[in-house]
């Protein structure tokens, strides 16, 4: 909130307190994947993100998966079905983010 240049009274912000509070639930809808109803996660699950940092799907999991004290395991650079299934079977997950692709070549070895 910057203060506005031609404003009568400089030390008042440009910006309401209204705006701010309009825009908050954009800055913060990646924490809500922590609610019970989205995506159903409990501190007992194992979070298995394979989806790609700069994707969508995976800009919050991480973020819910603290909140809530889940053990979350990252797949690395190796992103072959093999190697994804190993994690599966090793680590015990229970739910699991992941583009259509990796799906894909599970399903088909």
């Amino acid at each position: 909130m910057m203060p506005s240049a031609s404003a009568i009274h400089p030390e008042r912000p440009a910006c309401r307190k209204a705006s701010s509070i309009l825009i908050a639930p954009w800055r913060y809808k990646r924490l809500a994947l922590a609610l019970p109803d989205v995506l159903g996660l409990r501190q007992s699950d194992v979070v298995l993100s394979i989806v790609p940092m700069f994707h969508v799907d995976a800009w919050g999991l991480p973020f819910a998966a603290a909140m809530l004290g889940i053990k979350l395991v990252l797949p690395g650079p190796c992103l072959d079905a093999p190697s994804i299934c190993e994690l599966f079977r090793c680590e015990g997950v229970t739910f699991s983010a992941g583009v259509p692709t990796i799906w894909m070549g599970m399903i088909f070895t």
